[in-house]
């Protein structure tokens, strides 16, 4: 993927593969493996997905803590995953296009399971008026921003530390979800 995700998928030839994989280049080696390049990607996609899965949901077992900290563990569990579909992220951006399908399965498999994830966390702490999915996509949006930076520009914005990132995202989050919450959200140890 790293090759994809550099070099672009429609750059990158088959022959790059093999080699990278080390494989006799323009050997046919791939192909015994993979039928094509975009059945490799589709594989590759396919682990992400199921790896995604395997996580299981992280909302029962952070429900007996204060809301603080289960906002922090699934900022550090959507961190993980945005590294880990780094490159995935990348060829989809630059050559989505390309391959759609793949596109609205990474879309659908990784992305949207991630706000699922966030939804099923923040949503006993919300009023029944609040559009949880909508809060859930709000708060994971600076957590991709931060990583996107890291990834872009080779650090995090203002260089600001994971650490002072987390901080300042949890005290964001709870104050926004105080805004739409019960009343008592900001005494029930959320800000704990």
């Amino acid at each position: 993927m790293t090759l994809f995700a550099q070099q672009g998928y429609a750059a990158t030839s088959v022959g790059a593969i093999e080699k990278a994989a080390g494989l006799a280049p323009r050997r046919g080696a791939m192909y015994r493996h993979f039928p094509s390049k975009q059945a490799l990607l589709e594989a590759v996609l396919d682990e992400h997905v199921a790896a995604v899965r395997a996580s299981g949901d992280l909302a029962p077992l952070v429900s007996h803590l204060p809301l603080a900290e289960q906002l922090r563990q699934m900022a550090e569990l959507m961190l993980a995953l945005m590294e880990s579909t780094r490159d995935l992220s990348r060829i989809f951006e630059r050559e989505g296009e390309r391959v759609p399908e793949l596109r609205e399965r990474f879309r659908t498999g990784v992305i949207d399971e991630a706000v699922h994830q966030a939804r099923r966390i923040i949503s006993p702490w919300l009023d029944d008026e609040a559009d949880a999915e909508a809060l859930a996509v709000v708060l994971t949006g600076p957590i991709v921003n931060f990583m996107r930076n890291r990834w872009t520009f080779g650090d995090s914005p203002a260089g600001l530390t994971e650490e002072r990132f987390l901080d300042a995202w949890c005290e964001s989050a709870i104050a926004t979800l105080a805004r739409r919450g019960d009343p008592p959200i900001l005494d029930s140890g959320a800000s704990q």
